[in-house]
């Protein structure tokens, strides 16, 4: 399997915490700003992208072959992390992970969690104070606590990946969450800071591709099968 990670701007996670779910990796790419993010906590970019309004200064940039450095128009149809995206799926990556892009405008909150619907999207989402994992149809998504972590203190939401067309009825069942998330009608709803029941819980989509929302610490361990 091969690993892309793509750095973007925006609010960044604690990377004492991030380094645990980001490395090792096989490829990287750094979208505008994202790109002085991954130098800083020392990661060389294979790719860099973007129109590269937010890096104050260019010069770092000089470091980098010409052929390596993809600079766009500001005025484009794309946004810097959707041509990060771009880059990953370009570079046959099979597992992805997004860090950064949290906070700052509603309408590029709304993109990355569109984009999880698209054909090739994040695997992993790395934000400021989540971990956001794409759980696809007919997976078992287990998720086993740190040690001397609190279920009370570690809220779980859960929501459809998917566009609503009515051709297809989402549903996802879960194990030891204390509310049910079985019957939800997920056109309309979500399992909103949901609680385990215990230190393992799993979810598992039977319709449609989910999102699962969980705390940035230290310590998770996460597996999955197909069923």
């Amino acid at each position: 399997m091969k690993k892309g990670i793509l750095f973007t701007g925006g609010l960044q996670p604690d990377f004492k915490i991030a380094l645990e779910y980001i490395i090792p990796c096989d490829f990287i790419c750094g979208a505008d700003s994202g790109i002085t993010v991954a130098q800083e906590n020392g990661f060389c970019p294979d790719v860099l992208v973007g129109d590269m309004d937010s890096i104050s200064d260019k010069s770092i940039l000089i470091k980098y072959p010409p052929e390596k450095i993809h600079i766009y128009p500001r005025n484009k149809d794309f946004t810097d992390t959707e041509l990060g995206i771009m880059e990953l799926e370009k570079a046959g990556c099979d597992y992805t992970v997004l860090v950064g892009g949290g906070g700052g405008r509603a309408d590029h909150f709304f993109y990355l969690y569109e984009s999880f619907s698209g054909r090739f999207h994040p695997d992993l989402w790395i934000c400021s104070q989540n971990l956001i994992f794409f759980v696809k149809e007919k997976e078992s998504f287990s998720v086993f606590l740190p040690e001397g972590f609190s279920p009370v203190n570690f809220p779980v939401s859960v929501f459809y990946a998917g566009k609503n067309t009515g051709d297809q009825v989402p549903l996802c069942y879960g194990e030891n969450l204390t509310w049910p998330v079985d019957n939800l009608d997920w056109g309309k709803e979500a399992s909103m800071s949901n609680c385990p029941d215990g230190r393992v819980f799993s979810i598992r989509p039977q319709r449609g591709n989910f999102i699962l929302v969980l705390p940035l610490v230290n310590g998770i361990r996460f597996c999955s099968s197909r069923f």
